[in-house]
């Protein structure tokens, strides 16, 4: 799972990523924070969450962390 600035309309936003080995779903946010990222990966995801540092995937309580490398993998069972 990731998040990269964006923009939409000529405004900023933020442009998320969530991905496994068949599957890629990619969301626009005007902004970068829990509620965002939870628009596509429930809050009560509990599957491994391949990410970078950002304080943001801390909040996923459920969740366990995975490595950068390989980047991107995150179970898209817990997609809306």
């Amino acid at each position: 799972m990731d998040e990269t600035g964006w923009r939409v309309r000529g405004r900023s936003a933020w442009m998320w990523v969530a991905t496994n080995r068949r599957l890629s779903c990619y969301w626009a946010t005007p902004g970068r924070g829990f509620a965002d990222a939870t628009k596509t990966v429930d809050a009560d995801y509990d599957g491994i969450i391949v990410r970078d540092g950002y304080i943001v995937y801390d909040h996923y309580d459920k969740a366990k962390p995975g490595s950068t490398d390989p980047p991107g993998l995150v179970g898209l069972g817990a997609l809306k």
